[in-house]
């Protein structure tokens, strides 16, 4: 006689599950969910309904928690991340999207409702291209996606064209002259830049390790490419045109100061754990 498989209450799995994460010092239940959905092929939204999960998926659940708390990423454990309820291919050349992320998206899609316009967006640091293909499918609009890596813009092309977004997407050193390169003035500036400094690099190599330091390297004091982008947008940005930034939530009150000079109607946004994790504005 076959055996049946054996089946453990939600509840319960998801205690053993929490439990082995507490064992390691990890706390992070977001993407404890994740893994779960994954492991049992559902979408994020479908979490709530899982009654009950059978013994084998919830061992291979443990097996992908245990890889990700040891430092591996969850697109390399599964071969893609899911993001805004698209999954996106993602490459050892870009950087893992974040669920956190997805507060920058729900910032622009809050603004892009209520301006009631077919808007001009620009992504800076685009990677995988997440940010931007997720606006344009939401926002129906043409949106261009830059990145200084060359390999990055290949895996945000390909994801462009699985999803079927209306995004562009070219090469661009944030540090050079933009005029060079952006011919045209945007509604919309969007970006999730490098913002972590040089301690929180080196507190976190296991992190860092698994993605490109680049992705990271907000310079000493983490602010270097906030500072530039904050700089440069005035001259790229049409009138009443909006600053869209993912940040560290210590961040805040600085790039408050580095907005204010010519930006007004400063606002922040909370991520999944209620953390600030987006500050926008809006071009005197």
């Amino acid at each position: 006689m076959e055996n049946l498989i054996k089946y453990v209450p939600f509840d319960i799995a998801f205690s053993e599950l929490t439990d082995l994460a507490d064992k390691n010092n990890f706390n992070n239940t977001e993407t404890i969910k994740w893994i779960i959905v994954k492991v049992l092929r559902l979408r994020r939204d479908q979490f709530d309904n899982i009654i009950q999960i059978d013994e084998p998926s919830l061992d291979n659940m443990k097996k992908a928690l245990l890889r990700h708390i040891k430092g591996e990423t969850l697109s390399k454990i599964f071969g893609f991340i899911e993001f805004y309820g698209n999954f996106f291919n993602v490459t050892e050349n870009v950087f893992d999207p974040r669920l956190s992320t997805e507060a920058l998206v729900d910032a622009v899609l809050e603004w892009h409702t209520c301006s009631n316009q077919n808007c001009k967006i620009i992504d800076l640091c685009t990677g995988s291209g997440c940010i931007a293909i997720t606006i344009s499918k939401h926002t129906n609009s043409v949106v261009d996606g830059v990145d200084i890596s060359p390999f990055a813009l290949d895996t945000a092309k390909e994801n462009n064209l699985k999803i079927g977004a209306q995004a562009n997407f070219f090469q661009m050193d944030l540090n050079s002259n933009w005029s060079k390169t952006l011919k045209t003035k945007y509604d919309a500036i969007v970006s999730n830049p490098p913002y972590w400094n040089s301690a929180k690099i080196l507190a976190n190599t296991e992190i860092v390790k698994s993605n490109p330091v680049i992705g990271f390297d907000g310079g000493e004091d983490g602010l270097h490419y906030i500072k530039r982008i904050i700089d440069m947008a005035p001259q790229h940005l049409n009138q009443n045109g909006m600053l869209f930034l993912e940040i560290e939530p210590d961040q805040e009150q600085t790039i408050r100061k580095l907005l204010s000079n010519h930006f007004e109607d400063i606002k922040t946004y909370l991520d999944y754990r209620k953390i600030t994790r987006v500050i926008s504005a809006r071009l005197k």
